[in-house]
């Protein structure tokens, strides 16, 4: 069978899995395909953290079966996530993520333990100097900020336990990947002409190691070694850890190793955080931010979830002035999605729909005033975004 794999993953650490598709697909007697109208299925990857993309993905894959003959496999997060939801209008066949291997080693016939042994280690090369620029100058072409950085995955699924988390309806176990093989993945093309920033990506970066005896410092000491010129950019970095780890990070932004942290603190409010399972508190957050104006370090951004149940005016508020005292160069802001099976999802005081939406329009008025940019539900770099991934291959 000729096989077709369309990602409409908007995380960038999920291009692991589309590869681990592409190497599965190479170990079997199947071909891949860069055309669906010739393929006789199509994987595609789907994306459930926030109903604009859930809507994306469903809404694609529909598409996707009135235009081609082949069978659509929809898989990813969103099978277990929101099931009810995507076969509500999609009557294809669903593989949850945490099943795909037996599935798929069964639907194309291929031995058993195939898919494990074919999993690899993601590591791509830095497509960009600007994301923004390239786009312009690429119009239909996808670029991200982590674009701008040689990418490595270092870890899969998440040992937290956030009450608002939809991804862990559908991750599989917690796992890094040794640090020797990370290594090995770089060799020979970090610190190449444009390939000398990396960005760790991950689905928690700051819990590297828990499962192989070593660490994220430990990890950034051995790449650094390996490689002298590089310097770093953290992603899905969970403040908690950076807390715990920060006497060495600390001494890596002092010696110049940091380019960027991602922080996705979620709420600037003690209630909320304390309901969300965050792990820290208000006065963590201004310690561990009051930590890096010391140091002079402002190059982070953030995530934040708006109208989380129980959120007040008054919570609210404090979230606001968090953004304004501490100036992220970027925040991504969603409005809470109550996914069915999701610890939130049984929390009293849910915020409604227009009280969100109107929150979403007073954060978005900050940001623009606090010179933040920012990727709000359903607007502007999203909506773009989501037209780019439906057009790219």
């Amino acid at each position: 069978m000729k096989v077709f794999i369309k990602g409409l993953n908007v995380c960038p650490h999920r291009r692991q899995n589309l590869l681990h598709f592409q190497c599965f697909i190479k170990a079997t007697d199947h071909e891949l395909t860069d055309n669906p109208a010739e393929s006789d299925v199509i994987l595609a990857w789907t994306c459930g953290f926030r109903q604009d993309v859930i809507d994306n993905s469903i809404s694609q894959l529909v598409e996707l079966q009135k235009t081609y003959s082949a069978e659509v496999i929809a898989l990813g997060c969103l099978p277990d996530i929101d099931r009810a939801q995507l076969t509500e209008k999609f009557s294809g066949r669903v593989i949850p993520w945490k099943r795909e291997g037996p599935a798929l080693e069964a639907y194309f016939q291929s031995q058993p333990g195939t898919y494990e042994k074919s999993c690899p280690i993601l590591s791509e090369e830095a497509t960009c100097v600007d994301a923004a620029k390239y786009r312009e100058e690429h119009p239909g072409k996808d670029a991200l900020f982590a674009d701008q950085f040689f990418k490595l995955m270092i870890t899969q699924g998440c040992p937290y336990r956030c009450s608002y988390c939809t991804e862990l309806l559908a991750f599989p176990p917690f796992k890094s990947f040794p640090i020797e093989d990370l290594v090995s993945k770089c060799q020979g093309r970090v610190g190449k002409p444009g390939q000398n920033s990396m960005i760790l990506i991950g689905d928690c970066l700051g819990q590297y190691g828990r499962d192989i005896g070593t660490s994220l410092p430990e990890l950034i000491r051995a790449l650094k070694k390996a490689f002298p010129t590089v310097t770093f950019a953290l992603q899905n970095y969970h403040p908690i850890d950076l807390i715990r780890q920060f006497p060495e990070i600390k001494s890596f932004i002092q010696d110049g190793w940091i380019a960027h942290l991602n922080l996705p603190v979620q709420s600037g409010s003690d209630r909320i955080l304390k309901a969300m399972q965050r792990q820290y508190t208000r006065a963590d957050l201004d310690r561990l931010f009051g930590w890096l104006r010391e140091l002079e370090f402002r190059r982070y951004d953030t995530h934040i979830i708006v109208g989380f149940p129980g959120e007040t005016d008054e919570c609210f508020q404090e979230t606001v002035d968090f953004l304004r005292t501490n100036k992220p160069t970027y925040a991504l802001v969603s409005m809470y999605y109550d996914a069915p099976n999701a610890q939130a999802s049984k929390l009293a005081d849910k915020v409604d729909q227009a009280t969100m939406l109107q929150r979403l329009d007073l954060i978005e008025t900050v940001l623009v005033a606090n010179g933040i940019l920012y990727n709000l539900d359903g607007k502007g770099i999203m909506k773009d975004r989501l037209e780019r991934i439906n057009k790219t291959s």
